[in-house]
């Protein structure tokens, strides 16, 4: 089995500049090495929304720093051929190839369900793919053996060699929402059933669908040193071919970092009377539908300062309020005002110190 390994140094350079260079060719067979590689780091941005775990023991997305970075890619002559995260190719090699497949690990305490997946995505530039253009999003059972960690030994990632995806679904490149800046700018794709976990898993993105229509688009990332070396974000060339390595790994560790990456868990797990928790938070929310008031009752595994965030079906946020600090072994109830929310569908996040466990809801 062949394995890769990654070396980086960090310049800084303008991510507009990637967005009019990338133009990805059609990929051919053969390996790629991707020994050289250097890092672009490009100027924090402050997220107007954040996702993840507490910091305590479980990576967090934006938490304890909340900057939010675009990681270029450039080839080992130092020219620009893509982003981190997102589509990139390097054309100094014989065989030109992608690194497509990126993987962001989940820790589950207790039984959830995962109804959705949310991918919060930094920027694109549509070149010629128009509707064969697309982002393959999947939800993957972790394996103790699928990646090489940061000690250079095999530990937890995708279970690509012990079968296929739990579940898989497309993001139209068309469709995909980059107004992050802005507003919270995350993309919701429901799953075609609601998929029963026990266990720890991976959410994972394919770019190679858009490489291949020679479109571009790369997601985000958190503060490098945010994941606290725990080897529960994944890269690879080919899942089938390739083991996956963590990105701590993959970066000789200088780019410890969560990917944005989410679950959207069914409103009928982790509920207040159920033992488990999803990130640390288990919640149930009532009534479902609602009209003016909605009522959140939850529980923490970890102290901490804790919000809510309401966001719409496009996955904008529209509503936040503080319940400020909150310690664990107490059961908490709030109301909500959505009395001026126009009928449909929304995402209910409860968050507490950058962990956060999102639910659908419905307003009449």
């Amino acid at each position: 089995m062949k394995k890769l390994f990654l070396s980086f140094a960090i310049v800084t350079m303008s991510v507009a500049l990637f967005a009019q260079q990338l133009v990805p060719p059609m990929p051919s067979s053969g390996s790629l090495n991707y020994t050289g590689k250097k890092l672009y780091e490009v100027s924090p941005k402050t997220p107007t929304d954040t996702l993840g775990w507490t910091s305590t023991s479980i990576p967090c997305f934006g938490s304890p720093t909340p900057n939010i970075y675009q990681l270029g890619m450039a080839d080992s002559l130092g020219n620009g051929c893509g982003y981190w995260f997102g589509v990139n190719y390097d054309n100094t090699i014989a065989h030109p190839y992608g690194l497509d497949y990126y993987g962001m690990g989940y820790v589950v305490s207790g039984n959830i369900g995962i109804e959705g997946i949310i991918a919060m995505i930094g920027g694109k530039h549509v070149l010629v793919g128009g509707a064969s253009s697309y982002l393959e999003l999947m939800i993957y059972e972790l394996a103790t053996d699928q990646t090489i960690t940061a000690s250079g030994v095999k530990g937890l990632g995708p279970d690509a060699y012990g079968g296929s995806p739990l579940a898989t679904v497309n993001l139209l490149t068309s469709a995909i929402d980059t107004t992050w800046a802005t507003v919270s700018g995350m993309n919701y794709v429901g799953l075609p059933s609601v998929i029963p976990m026990n266990a720890d898993f991976a959410v994972v993105a394919n770019f190679a669908p858009m490489r291949i229509a020679t479109d571009t688009a790369y997601m985000l990332c958190d503060e490098p040193g945010n994941h606290g070396g725990l080897n529960y974000s994944f890269c690879c060339i080919d899942p089938s071919t390739y083991y996956w390595l963590t990105i701590n790994y993959a970066t000789g560790g200088s780019y410890d970092v969560n990917i944005s990456l989410f679950a959207v868990i069914d409103a009928n797990y982790v509920g207040i009377n159920d033992e488990g928790y999803f990130q640390g938070l288990k919640m149930t929310t009532s009534p479902n539908p609602a009209t003016d008031v909605l009522s959140v009752e939850y529980a923490l595994q970890y102290s901490g300062n804790v919000k809510a965030q309401i966001l719409n079906g496009n996955g904008q946020l529209v509503r936040e309020v503080s319940f400020g600090e909150q310690t664990i072994g107490d059961y908490y109830k709030e109301n909500i005002n959505i009395s001026d929310l126009a009928p449909g569908n929304y995402f209910l996040s409860l968050m507490n110190n950058g962990n956060r466990l999102t639910k659908k809801f419905i307003v009449e």
